[in-house]
C-alpha cells in the first residue's frame, strides 16, 4: 500500500500514476530506447486487499498482474518488461522503449470491494535532431549570413521557436517558421528551414544581432537550439579620436557594419614643429580604442598630468 490519509476512505484510490526516465529521472518525457518505469500509487481502507492491478494503454490492457504472481505482459508490453523489479505488482519497467510507447496510460486498481483508476501520459521523443543538423555560412566580403537546418526522423511533431534577437536590448524581431514539417508514413517528422539575412538590412543594430531558433516538444522540457551571432562584433562604432596639429591614418579591414574591426589601429603623427606626447597608436579593443601597449610612450611625457591623458597629443617642441 503506498501513502497514507488522515480522513477515513470509502474505498481503494489511485492517488497518482508516475512515469519516469530510468537513467535521467525525467518525468516529462523519455527518450526512444531509454528505459521507463510506471508506478501506481493509492491508498486502501484498513480492510481491503489488492487482488489486481492492471495497466492499459490509450483503453486497450497491455499489462496484469496480481499478488505473488508472475505479471503477464500483453501486446505493447511484450518482450520490453523487465521482471527483476523489487515490485512487479505496483511498478512495470519496461526497456527499449520506442515511440510506439507513446500515449495514456491508465492504472486501474481492483481490490475484493472496489476498483480505482488513474492516468498518465507518455511523451516519448524520438530525437534524430541534432546540432550538427545545423549549418551555418558567413560571406563578410558581401556581409551575408546563411543558415539551414535539415532533419529526418523527429518524433513528436516539434514546434518552432526561431527569430532574430537583439542582443542590447533582449528583444525579438517577429518570429520565423519552419520551411518544412512533414509527416513521413513512418510517423516520424522531416523538418527543414532555410534563411539568407542581409547586414544592409540591420544597419541600425550594429553588432547586437544573433538567430536564436529552438525545435521544442510541447508540455516536456525537451529542445534543441541554436545561437547564433550575425554579421560578426560591432568593431570600434567610434571613430578615434581627433588630433590637434597632427594627423591619424586608421589601418585594418571594416566590418558588416563599416567600422573599424576589431585590431584596427590608428597611427598619430604631429606636424611641425609640433612633437607627440602619449601613446602613438591606438587600437580597437573590444569596441573601444584603447592605447598599444607596445607604443604606449614612443615619445618623451613633460608633466604627470600628461602622463594621465589617454589620448595622443601634439606639444610645441621646446
Amino acid at each position: 500500500m503506498y501513502g497514507c490519509t488522515l480522513e477515513p476512505i470509502e474505498a481503494v484510490t489511485v492517488t497518482e500514476v508516475h512515469v519516469v526516465s530510468i537513467p535521467s529521472g525525467r518525468t516529462d518525457y523519455v527518450v526512444a530506447g531509454e528505459s521507463v518505469q510506471l508506478s501506481c500509487h493509492y491508498i486502501l481502507r484498513p480492510d481491503e486487499r489488492v487482488i489486481a492491478v492492471n495497466w492499459a494503454k490509450d483503453g486497450s490492457e497491455v499489462y496484469f498482474s496480481t499478488p505473488n504472481r508472475r505479471p503477464i505482459a500483453l501486446s505493447l508490453f511484450r518482450g520490453h518488461v523487465d521482471y527483476n523489479s523489487a515490485d512487479l505488482l505496483n511498478t512495470v519497467t519496461l526497456f527499449g522503449i520506442t515511440m510506439s510507447f507513446a500515449g495514456q496510460y491508465a492504472c486501474r486498481v481492483i481490490t475484493e470491494k472496489s476498483e480505482s483508476e488513474n492516468t498518465a501520459h507518455m511523451t516519448v521523443v524520438v530525437d534524430a535532431c541534432k546540432d550538427a543538423n545545423w549549418r551555418t555560412k558567413t560571406d563578410m566580403v558581401n556581409c551575408v549570413e546563411e543558415i539551414s537546418f535539415h532533419c529526418v526522423g523527429m518524433f513528436p511533431k516539434p514546434s518552432p521557436a526561431c527569430s532574430i534577437h537583439n542582443d542590447a536590448t533582449d528583444q525579438y524581431f517577429a518570429g520565423e517558421t519552419f520551411d518544412l514539417i512533414e509527416r513521413l508514413p513512418n510517423g516520424t517528422y522531416e523538418i527543414a528551414m532555410q534563411r539568407r539575412y542581409s547586414a544592409e538590412n540591420f544597419t541600425e543594430f550594429a553588432g547586437q544581432l544573433s538567430f536564436h531558433c529552438d525545435l521544442l516538444v510541447l508540455m516536456t522540457s525537451w529542445r534543441l537550439g541554436i545561437r547564433y551571432k550575425l554579421f560578426g562584433d560591432a568593431g570600434c562604432v567610434n571613430v578615434p579620436p581627433e588630433i590637434a596639429n597632427g594627423s591619424r591614418v586608421v589601418s585594418g579591414e571594416r566590418t558588416c557594419w563599416n567600422t573599424p574591426r576589431e585590431s584596427s589601429r590608428a597611427i598619430y603623427s604631429c606636424d611641425e614643429p609640433f612633437q607627440l606626447l602619449g601613446p602613438s597608436v591606438l587600437v580597437c579593443r573590444n569596441g573601444n580604442w584603447i592605447p598599444d601597449t607596445v607604443h604606449l610612450m614612443t615619445q618623451p611625457v613633460t608633466d604627470l598630468q600628461s602622463l594621465r591623458l589617454p589620448n595622443p597629443y601634439c606639444a610645441m617642441r621646446t
